[in-house]
C-alpha cells in the first residue's frame, strides 16, 4: 500500500513538471521585442527555432526554466515570465537580465 503512494506520488511530480515545461515553452512561441545596444530587436520563437531579426533561425532547447539557443557558441540563459507579455532572460554566468516584450497584434 505505501508503495503504491508513493508511485502516485513521483507520478504526480513528474506529471508537475512536464506540464510546467509545456506552459514555459507554450509561453515562448511567438513574436518578442527587445532593445540591443539602443536598437531596437524583433526576436520570434517557434517550437523548436528562434529567429533574431532577419537572420537565419537557429534552434533551442528548453528544459524547465533553462534555455540553452544553438549556434556558433551556444548560449544558456535562465527564462521566467513576470507577466503573460513580459519575458526575462539571465544569464546565470554573468547575471546580466535582458527584458522582452511580446508584439501583440
Amino acid at each position: 500500500m505505501i508503495r503504491k503512494i508513493q508511485l502516485l506520488l513521483l507520478l504526480a511530480f513528474l506529471q508537475a513538471c512536464v506540464t510546467t515545461d509545456l506552459k514555459t515553452a507554450e509561453r515562448m512561441v511567438g513574436q518578442w521585442q527587445s532593445d540591443v545596444g539602443g536598437f531596437r530587436v524583433v526576436v520570434e520563437y517557434t517550437d523548436s527555432t528562434v529567429r533574431v531579426g532577419e537572420n537565419e533561425p537557429v534552434g533551442y532547447q528548453l528544459v524547465e526554466d533553462q534555455l540553452t539557443i544553438a549556434g556558433a557558441v551556444s548560449q544558456l540563459r535562465r527564462v521566467s515570465f513576470p507577466s503573460r507579455n513580459l519575458m526575462l532572460q539571465v544569464d546565470p554566468v554573468t547575471g546580466a537580465s535582458h527584458e522582452f516584450i511580446r508584439v501583440t497584434p
